[in-house]
């Protein structure tokens, strides 16, 4: 029997592990194979505190490792893999809503931007990526998310209604992810 994925995923604003798809993804791959650190202050977040302990939740990541970043999650995510060693593989990278660039109206967190992110680097750590999208973000504009997903050259999931994939808009559950995951479980 194949080695169980393990999965890390760092949470956005105002969330906590405890927030949105984030337990039902814990009972669907069992809390073991499941890390979610708690990002502190999530409603006032400091980029390099936050960026350190992603970086240390994936610091024992491997190529049995997924890292799913949500929303401020995704860029906080991607620094922490870029702060790894040279040589790091992972099974995966999945960022659900997320973006790398300066948003207007959240000028607060402009410090989770300002690294230029090799994505060259970024995408050689695991061939595959997947950047989640809905058709229309409350928060983001898709067009935002989409330019991550072409930086990362990650394929790209349309999922329609589902907002900012938070459970404000009803995603209190996503098997969109699980797709994605499995796939990446069948391909290694």
């Amino acid at each position: 029997m194949p080695k169980p994925l393990q999965v890390i995923v760092i949470h956005g604003y105002g969330a906590t592990p405890e927030s949105h798809w984030f337990p039902w993804l814990r009972d669907q791959l069992g809390a073991e194979n499941v890390t979610i650190p708690v990002m502190p202050d999530s409603s006032a977040p400091d980029a390099d505190t936050w960026v350190t302990i992603a970086s240390e939740a994936i610091a024992g990541a491997d190529a049995n490792t997924v890292v799913i970043g949500h929303s401020l999650g995704g860029i906080t995510a991607l620094r922490g893999i870029a702060a790894q060693r040279e040589g790091l593989r992972l099974a995966g990278i999945v960022v659900i809503a997320g973006f790398a660039e300066n948003l207007p109206g959240y000028e607060p967190l402009n410090p989770f931007t300002v690294d230029n992110l090799n994505m060259e680097s970024l995408r050689a750590v695991s061939p595959h990526r997947t950047v989640l999208v809905a058709d229309v973000d409350p928060i983001l504009d898709v067009a935002v998310v989409r330019r991550l997903a072409a930086r990362l050259d990650a394929n790209v999931i349309e999922v329609p209604g589902a907002g900012h994939f938070q459970a404000d808009d009803g995603v209190t559950e996503l098997p969109q992810l699980m797709d994605v995951l499995r796939g990446i479980a069948d391909a290694d």
